[in-house]
């Protein structure tokens, strides 16, 4: 994503990383770690979270070192959504659309004999499945995100698009 769309926010999934928690840490340590993190995913405020998260990891890091180096590594892209309107957050703060979606052309792949034959077949399933989307769950904007759009879309312009200046 960071090579084809160098200005782009890249959100690592929130409940992948509780998951993966529970792989790589201790049952105590788990429940210790998840109790801070309910607590960092509700600062309204990118850098506090992102310090206060570098914080939680150094607790853990000397028992835990080669995972939480990875954690560190990635910890700007879990907190991605709040950079964005309140109203939006709780619906990026996860990957379930986009998994959701996968799962859907997964299913296409699978009963088309386990691949797509060709580019132009895999382009049709995914241009089919967004629009069956399109048409039943995201046939209206959800409220919260609908309210937000002139702000989503001022950042978006902030984003990719550079200011011009007339003399």
């Amino acid at each position: 994503i960071d090579a084809l769309f160098p200005n782009t926010d890249h959100q690592l999934c929130l409940i992948h990383m509780q998951r993966n928690l529970r792989r790589n840490m201790s049952k105590g340590d788990v429940k210790a770690f998840h109790e801070e993190l309910q607590i960092i995913k509700r600062i309204n405020d990118f850098d506090k979270a992102v310090v206060r998260f570098e914080e939680l990891c150094r607790r853990f890091e000397k028992k835990y070192p080669a995972y939480i180096k990875s954690l560190l590594n990635k910890r700007e892209k879990y907190f991605q959504y709040l950079k964005y309107p309140e109203g939006v957050r709780k619906h990026v703060y996860t990957t379930s659309i986009v998994e959701n979606i996968n799962s859907r052309l997964e299913l296409v792949r699978t009963n088309t004999g386990g691949y797509f034959q060709s580019m132009r077949t895999a382009e049709v399933a995914i241009y089919v499945t967004l629009s069956r989307i399109e048409k039943t769950k995201w046939k209206n904007p959800m409220p919260l995100v609908k309210s937000a759009l002139y702000e989503i879309k001022q950042l978006f312009n902030a984003k990719f698009f550079k200011q011009t200046q007339f003399s």
